[in-house]
């Protein structure tokens, strides 16, 4: 813009030492009046047309550099706008220097434990070389050793198979044994059983025999409980589970549950053991 206004005001000077020339050519050639006068004229309206086009020029110049100071003015907020970026950025630049000095000093303090680990796994190697020569040498030094052990190692393992067989046939046969032992027991404890009821239904027969020797009796005749195998009333079949029992009032053989009932008999001794017939006949 500057450029462009000193080339104006160079063009005005040149049309100023022009006019001043004109003006000095006038002066010396009075004889040529009129065209010198025509000749004003028409440099005055080339003046005027070039003012013209220096003043439109001059409203050219002054709309562009108002949209240079506009322009400028938009220039300045991205400026301030950048600034405010560039500080957000610095922060985070900060926040990242501070966070990778931490991870510098972890790496560091890794690096130290690499090395140590280093250290110690260089050693385990030379530990593991120097144990290998020890076998080597101790591999070579005891081979026949080696040979004889595998040779009685091979013999135990063969009676070792042996004793497993042996060992699986006496494990069976003791399963066996122990299955008839269980037998047997159960056999035992359901004799045992059947004893302790023959035992109580003999004494309870015994004791209501001297009870009926004592007092008249109303028994017309006991019937032999070894002829009868099922109960009279309800036709159960008497065995370990279901016992026998005899009727103080008929004398017949029942089971425990057709015979549960009692009542007095004779008058001044206490209830017998009866049969749900003859209990319902003395009621």
């Amino acid at each position: 813009l500057q450029t462009q206004i000193e080339e104006l005001e160079c063009a005005l000077e040149e049309e100023r030492l022009a006019h001043a020339h004109d003006r000095e050519l006038l002066g010396s050639a009075m004889c040529s009046v009129g065209d010198l006068e025509a000749q004003l004229t028409k440099q005055q309206l080339d003046h005027v047309a070039h003012r013209d086009s220096l003043n439109t020029t001059s409203l050219q110049l002054s709309a562009d550099v108002n949209s240079l100071q506009e322009k400028l003015q938009a220039l300045q907020e991205d400026k301030l706008s950048l600034q405010q970026e560039i500080s957000s950025l610095q922060d985070v630049v900060s926040h990242s220097a501070l966070e990778l000095e931490s991870t510098n000093a972890k790496l560091t303090e890794k690096d130290y434990t690499i090395s140590s680990l280093s250290s110690k796994v260089h050693e385990f190697k030379e530990c593991i070389a120097r144990m290998q020569v020890d076998a080597t040498t101790l591999a070579a030094l005891h081979s026949d050793s080696v040979l004889s052990l595998n040779s009685r190692i091979d013999e135990l393992q063969q009676e070792a198979q042996t004793c497993a067989v042996a060992l699986e046939t006496t494990n069976k046969k003791c399963t066996a044994l122990e299955e008839e032992l269980q037998q047997a027991n159960e056999l035992v404890a359901s004799l045992k059983e059947e004893v302790v009821q023959r035992t109580l239904a003999k004494a309870e027969m015994f004791s209501e025999t001297q009870k009926a020797a004592e007092k008249p009796s109303t028994v017309q005749q006991w019937e032999d409980d070894t002829q009868v195998v099922v109960c009279r009333r309800c036709k159960a079949e008497f065995g370990l589970f279901v016992r026998k029992h005899h009727c103080r009032q008929c004398g017949k053989v029942y089971c425990g549950d057709c015979s549960s009932r009692q009542t007095v008999l004779v008058k001044g001794h206490g209830p017998v053991r009866v049969c749900d017939g003859c209990f319902a006949s003395t009621q």
